[in-house]
This record gives C-alpha cells, structure tokens and sequence, in this order.
C-alpha cells in the first residue's frame, strides 16, 4: 500500500506518461520518464526512474490526451518542487505550468 495519499488528488483513468528533470540553479540533470498517477490544480503524483528529494526543484512535460484547436496534441509543462517522495513514486506541488502544442 502507498504511503504518499492525498485525498484532493483526483485518480487518473488513464496514466499518462511524463518526463520529468530536476532543475538546479537553473539547469537540468537526472531526466526521467514515468506515469502521471493523480492530478490536482496544486499537485500531481507520478512514478519515477530516480529518487527524488523532497524541496528539490523539478520540470515535469505530460502528454495531455487533449486535442488544442481540434487538430494539434498538447503538452502541460509544469514546475514545481517535491513535497512528498518515496521509492518510485513522488508528488510534485505545482507552482506554474503551461499548455503548449506537442510536436
């Protein structure tokens, strides 16, 4: 059973995938591809190739199944910091994001 729970988070019927970087003093290092597990307009929690730090800064880019204009895919590109980490598995707070068109 899980240890990060949080009641707000809405499960996801589908786990979209996402990739995920820490980010340093402005740089990224330690990329990584997981699933988006649940999603709220302050958090989202997802798997993880690498352990995360709780505080440690990240940039995350999830392929959102939505169509922009009817015709093109997009991508919410979000940034935010570890609030809640375990082995595989870790919950980022949003702090801003952005839709854009996915190539």
């Amino acid at each position: 059973m899980s240890k990060i729970k949080d009641p707000e988070r809405g499960n996801l019927q589908f786990p979209m995938e996402i990739r995920y970087q820490r980010v340093k003093r402005g740089r990224g290092s330690a990329v990584g591809v997981g699933k988006a597990l649940q999603m709220s307009s302050r958090e989202i929690l997802f798997t993880t190739q690498h352990p995360l730090k709780r505080g440690e800064r990240v940039r995350l880019a999830v392929d959102w199944p939505a169509m922009l204009e009817k015709d093109c895919l997009t991508k919410l590109e979000i940034r935010g910091s570890v609030v809640q980490s375990e082995p595989g598995r870790a919950a980022v707070g949003i702090a801003s994001y952005i839709v854009t068109e996915s190539l």
